[in-house]
């Protein structure tokens, strides 16, 4: 997904809400997860065009 986790996001987070940035890191690697997560659930749902492996 993001493959790494913006700088720019991140102070501007810390910035805004004062958390450590250690902190908002974290919880943005976590909230990569689980949308990748999520995706990957969606697709493997009967009737979503597509079995496991990702074929039609």
């Amino acid at each position: 997904m993001m493959g790494r986790i913006n700088g720019k996001l991140v102070e501007f987070i810390v910035e805004n809400t004062k958390i450590d940035r250690e902190t908002v890191i974290r919880v943005l690697k976590a909230e990569e997860v689980f949308f990748a997560r999520e995706v990957e659930n969606a697709l493997n749902r009967p009737g979503s065009g597509k079995d496991r492996r990702g074929y039609p």
